[in-house]
């Protein structure tokens, strides 16, 4: 996937190009959110379109975004960059609004309008912006604490995270907890709510959603969490999960979900 600098330099490209007065126009309210891009030179739009779409995948990456939460819900990458410009460029302005009516002719809620004016210009500015939060320190994965879609793996990781760190630490339970983050948002992004992980991983292969390669390491999470007493399955021993492993398995399990948010955000 492309740097955050190497689309900022393709948005600006289009701005120096003499097509710097292209606008995204925005309706929202009571007849629905529309989007459109206006004022662009001939064959620009397609490409303007493309990066965003580029843009919009990768605002998964950063951190930030799951306190965007307008942003972090919308699936289409595309419409999800429109909404980034709108929440966090600054460029977004407020035009107008109207009254919708219905067919009896009574009002029907208010129609809102706005605007982005050179949006090329404003989207390589956001990924400048977004190239420098990337680097906030944060956990990746709280995206999936500020997508409703998302509720139940983000209980699972709350959990993982808290037995890990807690006074008392709980490796087992904090391992048994990731696994299940990771099983949930397979479920989520294939469909399917009784599903294994270990049959959820084939079904991504054989839908070219996840490569082999890594949907075998995620496989090798799944059989450790399966062969360890006590995690998946009951024990009438303790569990012998060491600290270096529970913390291995839980930030294994982060960049997992991390991974497959961006998936089930790559597709409409």
């Amino acid at each position: 996937m492309r740097a955050w600098s190497e689309l900022e330099a393709d948005f600006r490209s289009l701005s120096t190009a003499g097509f710097n007065h292209a606008r995204l126009d925005h309706q929202h309210g009571a007849a629905g959110e529309h989007w459109r891009v206006a004022a662009a030179a001939p064959g620009q739009i397609p490409r303007f379109q493309a990066l965003a779409r580029m843009a919009g995948l990768k605002l998964l990456e950063v951190p930030v975004t799951a306190d965007w939460a307008e942003v972090a819900q919308e699936r289409d990458p595309l419409l999800r960059w429109y909404r980034a410009l709108r929440h966090a460029s600054g460029a977004y302005r407020m035009d107008d609004y109207g009254v919708q009516k219905d067919e009896h002719g009574n009002d029907a809620g208010f129609i809102y309008m706005g605007r982005v004016d050179s949006v090329y210009d404003a989207s390589a500015t956001l990924c400048t912006t977004l190239e420098s939060l990337a680097t906030t320190p944060r956990s990746r994965a709280d995206v999936l604490c500020a997508v409703p879609r998302y509720s139940g793996p983000c209980e699972h990781w709350r959990a993982a995270r808290m037995l890990l760190s807690s006074k008392d630490p709980d490796y087992a339970g904090a391992v048994h907890k990731a696994i299940n983050a990771v099983e949930g948002l397979c479920r989520i992004i294939l469909g399917e709510p009784s599903i294994t992980l270990g049959d959820a991983l084939q079904r991504l292969r054989q839908r070219n959603l996840l490569h082999p390669a890594l949907s075998r390491s995620v496989e090798g999470l799944w059989g450790f969490a399966s062969a360890e007493p006590g995690i998946r399955h009951g024990a009438t021993s303790v569990s012998a999960v060491k600290a270096h492993e529970a913390h291995f398995v839980v930030d294994a399990c982060e960049l997992a979900l991390t991974l497959l948010l961006t998936i089930d955000g790559g597709r409409k």
